[in-house]
């Protein structure tokens, strides 16, 4: 039974016992209830006293609520705070999302004490999903009557619905309780189908979204369709706050568009728009030539401050073209950021550049013209057909003044044109010159460098991706120089692409290069992202980048990709590692890809003596602590062998790589499948919190697969809970592994989002004597699951169980699980195939049919079970 909601069993007592005055044995009685009293309020001093040292905040409010064994710290702190909050800053936000082992009850007991201080809130399907869902509704209606009352009570204004978190029966129920308070609404990643839009569209018709100032609908699934609702909402019933608008992600292409030109996108509907992102939305030249026509040239969004129309399929002289005349301070008086670089346009969409004026040059007029929009200063765009002279005066310092922002993308015919502008512009500031100096490039050279950094860089950050082909030596030796010089001290981002499949050596470029890495007070402070494949480095060269991140000469470096670079070694790991290791934050991005450097990882067993566990943990932890800021790691054939996963295996399992939402062991066939056990095991068993951040992980062309059990077992132990992705060879389960798997389905332990992305999933291995099987745990875990559904957790529209064995008890389950809905709506084939049904199982099926559980699928495939006779067909 759930306490009520003014419950106040944890609370010291605030009265004091009846007193009885009298003789001498009551006044004993008194002295003793005086006894009482003061014990009572030293409790209460000490509660205050506790409560103030813990500094209790909305992250470890949300920390102590999102876990089983520390759920009731949150509530007495919850509880405290009614009589004490006084004493502490009152959290603001709270998060119970990514909770483990909480039912829904208790996460509602939770709702029911948050005080009134809280105004942000973010959950996932554990509260929305299921049995969560009335017990979060009653938490909505009490919020409102709450509001109309004037009681106290939390006001929510920003709320976020976590990916995949709403199911199709919650919006129309939630909505209309919770949007007339609400000034964000985040529903990024969450597929609302047409009954959930229309829900979002009929609270904004009836005036419940007026106070809503951000909406994100990114990735949410909409269609022309979806889109043409929401459109005919706003156009009825104005957003006149709303300033920032998400789409991105839905593919509602041009027709989308075009319906967002017609009635959305206007200063009567949308009268503060700032910000408006359609970045993917599959638009091409036409739904992008009304956005421009019809809505920007014509001023219609006057306070528009950032455009992103990145990721759609428009070609690149195209958009140039069409954008330009929209680019006037009469028409987007109020424009700061573009962000236009395009996917590779459809084949259909490509038309001869001799049919177009010189876009580039129209685009670039319209950004120096006096009557441009007087605060843009960010533009991104990739041009892959500029003429050499345009590239140029993009480099050139002082020639677009308003441009201080700039990303931009260039082919083989513009990278070294833009870095010889770079480099031979003027100097607008005046630096002395410094004496010669030489700077070692490695043991075997030296490169005397004279030229005296000149400053002036052209823009304020700059981000380049440089396809420099056959010129890789030019363009590395003029970057080269642009840092010496002091050119590149806005880049933020240097992406080298070239030399794939090329013969020619590149010492020349990456010599002049990497000497510039070694001077000394040089310094590139914006530089996050670099990015160098395909390049042949040694070694030797990576360990110049790592000195240089070491001694804050690359003090923002955050990304490094090195794939491809076929010719580094497990020496490259140790450079790597001390890079980590030894500077303020670390890396939060790392591909090594193609290269022998996994084998370096192998370092973590030195590192640590496992002998003297005890002694030299802390140490270690200390060491490495670091490699907790990684959120992407990429060592897809990397020659990694036994030894180096079994160091990483002991890393992660001391929880150095708790950070990591991306990791990438592909293509690893060296490791045995004991070693890929083993490394499960450590990820099951670690207390340090293992992989909980992990989003995607891919375990592909790996022996990884023949452990299917202990995969599962770390699927289920909760260190693998943000798990979205899976990406492996199918798993082989044998009968415990089934038995473990129905087991974690019963009890809802696999992450909630998993999905995974092998077809089929798994198959079955026989046992020691040839018996099949036994897959009743597993259909009984799916119809028992208080998740509730299965097939989230597999790509495929099917379910396949063949080749193992499935009673008649297992098929009732199987069907009540169908009609339950624990099993997704896109799963609409069954196979039983060779599950030696007999005519039992058969009547079973019979019944489940004609009483209409499996009306939701297209195909039900019964063949290879010899074992069914005339009986059990007819049945």
């Amino acid at each position: 039974m759930i306490p009520q909601a003014d419950a106040r069993t944890d609370l010291p007592h605030q009265h004091e016992k009846k007193r009885i005055k009298g003789d001498g044995e009551n006044d004993i009685e008194i002295q003793d209830a005086a006894a009482e009293k003061e014990f009572d309020q030293k409790r209460e001093d000490g509660l205050c006293l506790f409560l103030q040292h813990w500094g209790l905040t909305s992250q470890s409010l949300s920390e102590l609520g999102q876990q089983k064994d520390s759920f009731g710290m949150a509530w007495m702190s919850m509880c405290m705070m009614e009589s004490y909050g006084n004493l502490v800053a009152p959290p603001r936000a709270v998060e119970l999302s990514g909770s483990s082992g909480l039912s829904a009850q208790k996460i509602s007991l939770l709702l029911s004490r948050l005080p009134p201080s809280v105004v942000e809130m973010t959950i996932d399907s554990a509260v929305v999903r299921g049995p969560g869902l009335p017990l979060f509704l009653r938490f909505l209606q009490r919020l409102r009557v709450a509001r109309e009352e004037g009681k106290e009570a939390p006001r929510l204004t920003s709320f976020t619905f976590k990916s995949n978190s709403l199911g199709h029966m919650g919006p129309p129920w939630i909505f209309p309780l919770l949007l007339p308070s609400l000034e964000i609404l985040c529903l990024k990643g969450n597929p609302l189908g047409f009954e959930g839009l229309k829900a979002l569209a009929e609270c904004i018709k009836k005036g419940s979204a007026s106070s809503l100032l951000y909406l994100d609908l990114e990735g949410c699934g909409l269609s022309r369709r979806h889109v043409v609702a929401l459109s005919q909402a706003i156009e009825a019933c104005p957003l006149l706050s709303l300033e920032t608008l998400i789409l991105s992600k839905n593919e509602f292409a041009d027709s989308g568009l075009r319906v967002l030109c017609q009635t959305a996108l206007s200063v009567e509907a949308l009268p503060r728009l700032r910000v408006l992102l359609l970045k993917q939305c599959d638009v091409e030249r036409w739904g992008f030539k009304r956005l421009c026509e019809d809505v920007l040239a014509k001023g219609c969004l006057p306070s528009l401050e950032i455009l992103d129309l990145e990721g759609n399929v428009i070609e690149s002289k195209f958009l140039l073209r069409t954008l330009s005349p929209s680019l006037r301070a009469d028409a987007v008086p109020s424009l700061k950021k573009l962000y236009l670089n395009q996917d590779k346009p459809k084949q259909r969409l490509i038309i001869p550049t001799a049919h177009l004026p010189d876009a580039v040059e129209v685009f670039l007029n319209a950004l120096s013209a006096d009557e441009r929009p007087p605060q843009l200063h960010h533009v991104s765009l990739r041009l892959d057909a500029v003429s050499a002279e345009q590239a140029r005066s993009l480099g050139t310092a002082g020639k677009y003044p308003s441009i201080k922002t700039l990303s931009l993308s260039l082919g083989q015919g513009g990278s070294l044109p833009f870095l010889r502008g770079i480099v031979d512009s003027p100097p607008l500031v005046s630096v002395s010159a410094p004496p010669s100096f030489s700077v070692s490039v490695s043991s075997a050279s030296s490169v005397s460098v004279s030229e005296p950094p000149a400053g002036n860089p052209s823009f304020e950050v700059l981000d380049l991706d440089l396809d420099l082909g056959n010129t890789l030596n030019e363009g590395l030796a003029l970057v080269g120089r642009g840092i010496r010089m002091g050119r590149f001290t806005s880049l933020r981002r240097l992406n080298f692409e070239g030399g794939l499949e090329q013969e020619e050596s590149w010492d020349e470029g990456k010599r002049a290069f990497f000497s510039a890495l070694q001077i000394e007070n040089l310094c590139l402070p914006l530089l996050t992202h670099l990015a160098m494949p395909w390049l042949s480095l040694s070694d030797d060269e990576v360990g110049i980048l790592s000195k240089a991140a070491q001694s804050g000469q690359l003090p923002a470096l955050q990304s490094l990709n090195l794939e491809c670079n076929f010719s580094l070694t497990s020496g490259t790991c140790m450079h790597l590692i001390d890079l980590v290791k030894k500077t303020d934050r670390g890396l939060e991005e790392l591909k090594l890809e193609g290269s022998s450097a996994g084998q370096g990882f192998v370092v973590f067993l030195y590192e640590h003596d496992v002998d003297s566990w005890a002694s030299d943990i802390v140490p270690f932890r200390t060491r490495m602590k670091n490699f907790q800021n990684l959120s992407t790691l990429n060592l897809s054939n990397s020659d990694m062998d036994t030894d180096a996963l079994e160091g990483f295996a002991l890393a992660v399992h001391e929880g150095l790589f708790r950070g990591l939402s991306d990791l990438d062991l592909s293509s690893n066939p060296g490791p045995s499948s004991q070693a890929w056990e083993g490394f499960m095991t450590r990820v099951a068993e670690s207390a340090e919190g293992g992989l909980r951040k992990l989003k995607v992980l891919n375990l592909l062309e790996t022996n990884a697969a023949e452990g299917g059990g202990a995969v599962v077992r770390a699927l289920s132990s909760g260190n693998l809970e943000s798990l979205e992705n899976l990406q492996c060879d199918a798993l082989k389960f044998d009968q415990q592994a089934v038995d473990i798997l129905g087991e974690a389905l019963r009890e809802g332990r696999l992450p909630p989002s998993l999905r995974l992305h092998s077809r089929p999933p798994w198959t079955l291995v026989a046992g020691e004597g040839g018996e099949r099987v036994n897959l009743d745990p597993l259909v009984q875990g799916i119809s028992e699951s208080p998740q509730g559904r299965l097939c989230p957790h597999i790509a495929p529209s099917s379910v396949a169980l063949s080749g193992g064995r499935i009673s008649p008890a297992g098929v009732a389950a199987l069907a009540a699980g169908y009609r339950a809905g624990k099993v997704a709506g896109d799963v609409d084939e069954v196979s039983l195939c060779d599950t030696a049904l007999t005519d039992r199982a058969m009547a079973k099926l019979g019944f489940a049919v004609e009483r209409g559980d499996l009306c939701g699928i297209s195909a039900l495939r019964l063949n290879d079970n010899p074992e069914v006779g005339k009986k059990g067909v007819e049945d």
